[in-house]
């Protein structure tokens, strides 16, 4: 897998929005099915492409900094999560305006890292009231 990613990245005549758009692809899989290291691995790697390839504001680089807040959620890191999606948020705003679908999507995900996260802190405070 590294190693098909390295030759992607690697290759000076790729297009960009092709290498981006296939390595984004792999992320979402591996969020889906779940496979947090995996996810982290690529998305890590994917970040620091945008950021070398792409303008501050690209749609690109706020899909890529929001899908890594998702692998990070999966992963329970929910403060780099958060920074990720308020990155994400933030260059959408800026791409696409206040009120854009885009942009009500990263505001969906951070709502979901913080039920999750609230979910978490119940149960272990529930565990200690039970115990």
């Amino acid at each position: 897998m590294f190693k098909k990613f390295k030759e992607k990245f690697g290759a000076p005549k790729a297009d960009k929005s092709m290498v981006w758009k296939e390595s984004n692809q792999e992320l979402v899989d591996l969020i889906k099915n779940r496979k947090a290291e995996e996810a982290l691995d690529v998305g890590q790697k994917l970040v620091d492409f945008v950021d070398r390839k792409f303008p501050k504001d690209a749609p690109e680089k706020a899909t890529t900094y929001n899908n890594v807040g998702m692998a990070l959620l999966l992963n329970s890191d929910f403060s780099l999560a958060e920074e990720c999606f308020r990155e994400a948020l933030a260059m959408r705003i800026r791409i696409f305006g206040e009120e854009h679908r885009e942009v009500a999507v990263v505001y969906m995900n951070l709502a979901q890292m913080y039920k999750v996260r609230a979910q978490q802190i119940l149960s272990k405070f529930h565990e200690k009231t039970t115990a």
